[in-house]
């Protein structure tokens, strides 16, 4: 009996070297390397081996006349060579080194054996001038005493340790070849390794990617199509829906499952099933809790895409029926903290905001509709009011404006007031840092309208110091949103420390450039703060900058700085460029005509500048024409 066990061995080992030599190249060389590159890893393959002989591509059962046996097989073309080496002897012999080694007691982690290691390597020497048939041997050998299942199962946790990769990579060619020889579909290959039992964690099962390359060698063109034939035949479109959805999570299994599930999708079109049939399908269920997280929903907003329908207005519809516009608003507003459910959460808000606008519900209305009137001081507390500023902002509506800040108002609230109704007094020193900030920036702007910084500020410095203020918008500074806000209070602080233009001059050290003036960064932080100051004096002057410069440089001499100033093409140019026209408009203004100008510029003698000067002049008067001044 023992030699019948071994020549079926044998002949099936035959079979894997001549099915496998066509399809795959292996070389003893290449197993030698996968061992000697280590010793196997430590790890848990969680493969579970039993005793499982199979019949494989010829099995010849004759116990006593092995020669007769051996000459059926050197009818065969191309096997002469190949029998030859796989004489029973040499089977005997690896079959009674791997029951020395006790590797049939094995029942896990056989690839990890160092045991093992050692029976491949004998293997592997004993048909080292046929290393086709080496890999045939192991094979016939592992799969006679385990069965394919337990083989591929092995081989796909072989695959994720490093060290033992290769080889594995190997061996599962082999067994493709095998099934490939003796013709086995993907049907019977599914059946072969007992994935008919999994059910929905199908593609769970690792060695599910066995009869996934399996369907791929039979067909490479499209090998989805012939295992979605597979599982039609074994399962209900429900069933099927539940299977992809599931392996959609599954590490190693969503590109698979996404293109069955298109498949799937596809059929389901064709069978006319509506956006609700597959709701249904997919069991969908609103009522439940984690209903946004649930994966089955992506797959049905998939589908719903492929309908041409918009999934995000009918899933609106859906949650409609269960709850209010607020009730939903609440919902959507925890569902964007999550990152599982943010993105389809911001779209049914979006798609909330487009129901509102078509309804035709104002800020106000849907203020209301969202009981956001009744929340009194705790209003900043509820969840929805940044859904609803966010949806009556989008459409070109403040609501803020429109409703809240025309209530305050009407109330007669103060700044301070506002100040501590949002909280703000609270945030200490990123007080600008704050959500209600910019709320707060827009009461005190519809309060005071001509001059808001003035009073934003008092209501600032009864709680903080100049000192601390000043630290507190350096930081601002730093920010490029804040940005903005930060220089007008900080020019609004000088203003109420009484700082003059000389006194920001120099205190932006604008005194200490010379030449670079124009290259500062600070230039422009002065020219602005002289701008408001201007503004708000009760006699303006719109030449205040130039004035104070002429003041400081001279009047042509700053003339003659700009044209440099611009050839330099400094991060200053359109600022420098205003200044000139400034001050040719200040010159303009006065009467100052060409002639004259050249005039005042030759006492000084010879400037190369002064060319310039002149002929961006006369370029600015020819830009203005105003009447009664000249251009030439």
């Amino acid at each position: 009996m023992a030699k019948k066990c071994c020549f079926t061995i044998l002949t099936t080992a035959v079979t894997l070297v001549i099915c496998f030599a066509s399809v795959t190249e292996v070389t003893a060389s290449g197993l030698a390397t996968s061992f000697s590159e280590g010793a196997f890893g430590e790890g848990q393959n969680g493969a579970q081996m039993h005793r499982h002989l199979r019949s494989n591509a010829w099995t010849i059962e004759k116990e006593d006349d092995d020669s007769s046996e051996e000459r059926g097989l050197d009818n065969i073309p191309g096997v002469a060579n190949i029998v030859k080496k796989l004489t029973p002897d040499k089977q005997k012999a690896a079959n009674k080194l791997f029951t020395k080694l006790k590797l049939h007691e094995t029942t896990s982690d056989l690839f990890e054996s160092p045991k093992f290691h050692k029976w491949v390597k004998s293997v592997t020497k004993s048909y080292k001038k046929t290393p086709d048939a080496a890999n045939a041997v192991i094979v016939s050998t592992i799969t006679a005493r385990y069965g394919d299942e337990a083989l591929a199962r092995m081989l796909v946790a072989a695959k994720q340790a490093p060290t033992t990769r290769k080889l594995a990579t190997q061996l599962e060619e082999v067994q493709l070849a095998n099934w490939l020889a003796s013709k086995q579909t993907v049907d019977d290959v599914f059946k072969l390794l007992k994935l008919d039992d999994e059910g929905a964690k199908l593609f769970q099962n690792p060695v599910s990617s066995t009869w996934v390359s399996y369907a791929t060698k039979l067909d490479e063109k499209n090998p989805d199509a012939l295992m979605f034939s597979v599982l039609k035949a074994r399962y209900d479109d429900d069933a099927l829906a539940t299977i992809f959805t599931v392996a959609k999570e599954t590490r190693g299994a969503q590109s698979i499952a996404a293109r069955q599930e298109s498949i799937l999708f596809t059929k389901w079109i064709s069978d006319g099933k509506t956006a609700d049939d597959a709701f249904k399908l997919l069991k969908l269920n609103p009522k439940t809790d984690n209903f946004l997280k649930s994966p089955a929903l992506d797959s049905w907003i998939s589908y719903v895409k492929m309908l041409g329908e918009d999934p995000y207005k009918l899933l609106l519809a859906t949650l409609s029926a269960r709850y209010t516009d607020e009730g939903l608003a609440r919902m959507l507003v925890v569902a964007k903290q999550d990152h599982i459910t943010a993105s389809v959460a911001a779209k049914l808000e979006h798609a909330l905001f487009n129901r509102w606008q078509v309804e035709g519900k104002s800020a106000e209305s849907v203020f209301k509709l969202l009981n956001l009137n009744k929340a009194g001081d705790t209003i900043f507390e509820s969840p929805v009011l940044r859904t609803w500023a966010s949806g009556t902002a989008r459409y070109g509506v403040s609501g803020l404006e429109e409703v809240l800040l025309k209530t305050w108002v009407s109330d007669g609230k103060t700044a301070d007031d506002i100040f501590k109704r949002l909280r703000l007094d609270k945030d200490g020193d990123k007080v600008f840092e704050s959500l209600n900030f910019d709320m707060w920036v827009s009461y005190v702007t519809k309060l005071e309208g001509k001059n808001p910084d003035k009073l934003m500020l008092s209501v600032l410095k009864t709680r903080y110091n100049d000192d601390r203020l000043q630290s507190m918008i350096i930081t601002t500074q730093k920010v490029p949103q804040t940005k903005p806000f930060a220089a007008r209070m900080q020019e609004q602080l000088w203003i109420s420390q009484d700082k003059t233009a000389d006194d920001i001059f120099k205190l932006v050290k604008l005194d200490q450039e010379g030449e670079n003036l124009f290259n500062s960064g600070e230039l422009s932080t002065w020219v602005s703060y002289v701008a408001k100051l201007n503004k708000f004096d009760d006699r303006p002057d719109e030449f205040a900058v130039i004035s104070y410069l002429q003041e400081r440089f001279g009047d042509m001499e700053l003339a003659k700085m700009f044209p440099v100033a611009l050839q330099r093409s400094g991060p200053n140019k359109n600022l420098i460029s205003s200044l000139e026209a400034l001050q040719f408009k200040k010159w303009q203004a006065t009467g100052l005509d060409l002639d004259r100008l050249n005039t005042i510029l030759t006492r000084g003698g010879f400037d190369i500048r002064n060319a310039d000067v002149s002929l961006n002049y006369v370029n600015f008067l020819r830009a203005n024409k105003p009447r009664g001044v000249s251009a030439s």
